[in-house]
């Protein structure tokens, strides 16, 4: 593997790095408290870790967390996966009480997430919950190896150049990540200014737990690969999803058994 690169140009080394994650460390506390990006999605269906339909060993990911917004999801129709559909009525947000229906949405609910009669406890049709879905959307990047419990971080620029994953917190695990940007943020450390473990289990209750591990710092000389990646991520997270009346619904699938003549 290429030895670690040195930065460069005389204006980044220059930067106050410091001063940067302990502002970055701020924002990511303040959109963590208040509560599509990536062309491929990390599924934790089932209690199973999977990327690009491949189970990950152990079901934990070392990786970096490229950037990160609140979601809130709202859906007209059950799950459908031979034809899964957009949702009807969608807001990204950083901070709560700014988030309302993003303005490609097909089916608005209310004017802001505030007050939406879709967002109140207990508006589920199915148990106490709410109708609108409630998530962290992460963009991720998978970073450096991890056998036997045992990480070992990226060494150059160009192994935190992998592609982006978009990753769906679980409402009920959104505490256990907030919990986790708060003891960070109390180090001054943004999400992408560290390696973060994403463990994932089954649970009895919930059907998916995911938990969250601090794995190390991004050291200095890949501060600034990092936090380009950070900008990427940030440009591409508030993902605009087709809407429904313009999908076309795929076939069913034939029935299985013997043919009849």
């Amino acid at each position: 593997m290429a030895k670690t690169k040195a930065l460069a140009t005389t204006s980044t080394a220059l930067v106050n790095w410091d001063k940067e994650l302990a502002e970055a460390a701020a924002a990511a506390k303040g959109t963590a408290a208040a509560a599509g990006g990536g062309t491929a999605r990390i599924s934790i269906q089932g209690g199973i870790l999977q990327i690009d339909g491949n189970p990950v060993p152990g079901n934990e990911l070392v990786c970096l967390v490229a950037d990160f917004v609140m979601e809130n999801r709202y859906f007209t129709s059950d799950f459908d996966p031979d034809n899964p559909s957009s949702p009807d009525c969608y807001a990204y947000g950083r901070e709560l009480e700014d988030m309302g229906p993003h303005d490609d949405a097909e089916d608005k609910q209310h004017e802001t997430c505030a007050g939406c009669p879709q967002n109140e406890w207990g508006s589920s049709d199915k148990g106490r919950g709410k109708a609108c879905r409630n998530t962290y959307k992460l963009l991720v990047v998978p970073a450096g190896t991890l056998e036997g419990g045992r990480f070992t971080p990226p060494e150059a620029e160009d192994d935190l150049s992998g592609e982006l994953y978009s990753l769906s917190i679980p409402p009920t695990s959104l505490k256990a990540y907030t919990a986790y940007v708060d003891a960070q943020s109390a180090r001054l450390r943004p999400q992408w200014g560290i390696y973060t473990k994403v463990i994932v289990r089954g649970d009895k209750k919930n059907q998916v737990a995911v938990s969250f591990q601090h794995a190390g710092d991004v050291p200095t000389e890949l501060l600034q690969a990092a936090r380009t990646r950070n900008q990427e991520a940030a440009r591409v997270i508030e993902v605009v999803y087709p809407k429904n009346s313009e999908r076309e619904e795929k076939p069913a699938p034939k029935a299985k058994g013997k043919k009849r003549f």
